[in-house]
């Protein structure tokens, strides 16, 4: 909402500073593009499995079939009790 609100001012003519270059405001942050290596990365070792729950176990939810059954160890499940 801020980025929206900055380019319609930048538009306007408005000269606003701020911290942070404006060519980095669409860049994502440092802990997405992390986020996001660490999925592409989780995603390659487990294709198999992924796969395996698209064509053959679709009833079964993925965060089970996947996550509690494949993938944490028995000491790291619970977070899977979270609600979010």
């Amino acid at each position: 909402m801020v980025l929206i609100f900055h380019q319609f001012l930048r538009n306007r003519g408005v000269d606003v500073k701020l911290d942070v270059p404006f060519e980095m405001w669409d860049q994502p942050s440092v802990e997405i593009t992390s986020l996001y290596k660490q999925c592409v990365d989780m995603i390659s070792d487990f294709e198999d499995e992924l796969e395996d729950w698209f064509y053959h176990h679709q009833e079964d939810d993925l965060l089970l079939y996947f996550c509690r059954e494949r993938v944490l160890k028995k000491s790291d499940q619970g977070c899977l009790l979270d609600s979010y």
